[in-house]
Parts: C-alpha cells; structure tokens; sequence
C-alpha cells in the first residue's frame, strides 16, 4: 500500500513557569508524542522531523559577530572570546523555540528557530534562522532580527509560513522587562526571511 507524504508541522514553546532551564513539565511528554508520530513517517533521503530535531543544536549557522562569520553550534552553544585578549566572550546559543514544516515548498521538513547571541556586553540579541533540509544534511539559509533582549514566547510554523510571538519594548520599559506584545509573521523567499505582516 503506497502512502503520501506525510504533511508536519510542530511549534514548541514553553509556559512563564517553565521558561528557565526548560523545567515545563509538559515539554518532555509533547515532544515524546511529536517523535513517536513522525517515526511513522516513510524515511527518505534527506532528514525526518526527528532527525533535523536532533541536529538543530549542532549545526553551522552564520553569525556576523562570530570569527569568519560562522558559529558551529555544539550542544546548542557556541562559545568564542569577544576580542583578541578580552576577558569576555561572544556566546551564540539555540534557544527552546522552534517550529518544523516545509519553509521552501519542496516537501521536506525544515526548521524556523531562534537563536540568542550574547557579545559580551549588555545586550542580547534574538535572530529567526530558517534551517532547509537538504541531501547532505539541515543547511542555515536565512536570518531575521527579532531585536535586543526581547522576550520570546513561540515559534510556529504553518503551510510555509513562520509566526512569532514575543514580548518588546515600549519607550518605558527597562530592557531587560519587555511589555508590548508583537506577533510577527514571516517568509522564506529566495533564501530571505521576509516580514510580511
């Protein structure tokens, strides 16, 4: 019996009691359930839902404030020194949010996910990456700024298009106490993540 393409999509968050050090009860069992279901996918030759999952924390993406541009990820973390002989360093980091689904239109799972980027200083900034499946493995192909420590809330992704929700800054919050919320939707056009509402 011949079977079609399985269509995926799945967006992972975390609720205000288990932002810290991903300590929601829930997150383990949802992700057990999104697993189990796509381990009953056919397997092809490029990554599964399950194995883009676990190759997100330690693939290459590019990091303009990383040496040559590129942070490989291990664990999820990337960790370099912010200047020659500086006591500080740039820290790049996977965050917890991300969704799967197809971003190119080619039928394969892909990933939308976020990454924080720590330069040593007072600011933390928040980038949208599209990571696109490929023959040869998940391949970073595109980047948005979500902006300065903002505060994330969920990463979905839905018929090719990329939505999230987060927390900015008004004129009278502190930086590190967003208030405003923003939803963003976003595209994967020609290799570019695009704003579009």
């Amino acid at each position: 019996m011949e079977r079609g393409p399985l269509k995926v999509g799945f967006a992972f968050s975390l609720s205000e009691e288990g932002r810290e050090g991903m300590r929601h009860p829930g997150l383990h069992g949802v992700l057990a359930l999104a697993l189990a279901l796509v381990g009953c996918a056919d397997r092809g030759s490029k990554p599964t839902a399950v194995t883009l999952m676990k190759a997100l924390p330690s693939c290459e993406y590019r990091c303009a404030m990383a040496t040559g541009g590129v942070a490989r990820l291990t664990d999820g973390v990337y960790v370099e020194p912010a200047g020659p002989d500086s006591s500080t360093q740039l820290t790049v980091r996977l965050t917890e949010f991300f969704g799967l689904g197809d971003l190119n239109g080619d039928g394969d799972v892909d990933a939308a996910a976020v990454l924080s980027t720590d330069p040593g200083g007072s600011g933390t900034f928040y980038d949208l990456v599209a990571v696109v499946s490929e023959r040869d493995g998940p391949r970073h192909v595109a980047t948005a700024s979500l902006g300065d420590r903002v505060l994330v809330e969920a990463v979905r992704v839905a018929n090719g298009w990329v939505t999230v929700d987060l927390l900015t800054h008004d004129s009278e919050d502190s930086m590190s106490a967003p208030s405003v919320p923003l939803k963003q939707t976003y595209r994967l056009i020609d290799d570019e993540l695009l704003m579009v509402r």
